[in-house]
């Protein structure tokens, strides 16, 4: 018998990058708390890295609460 790994991510609109477009960037923190605010790329990049060093810990769910507006919705779905 095999488990799973379950992540809840918290994603809340961030700030606009300081780029020429402005790019949003949505943020992952635990709303109302005194927890760090990490930009949501950074998360996906460790969960991606993770996964590839330890491939047989699948599967993993990604449980996202998501309080973003369109503009940073349009970002996490790329």
């Amino acid at each position: 018998q095999r488990g799973c790994v379950c992540l809840e991510i918290d994603t809340w609109d961030g700030y606009l990058d300081k780029d020429e477009d402005k790019t949003p960037v949505p943020i992952v923190y635990h709303g109302y708390t005194m927890t760090s605010k990490i930009r949501f790329s950074d998360i996906i990049k460790c969960v991606n890295g993770f996964i590839n060093t330890y491939p047989q810990t699948y599967p993993i769910i990604l449980s996202f609460e998501n309080h973003c507006s369109r503009p940073y919705n349009e970002v996490i779905a790329r």
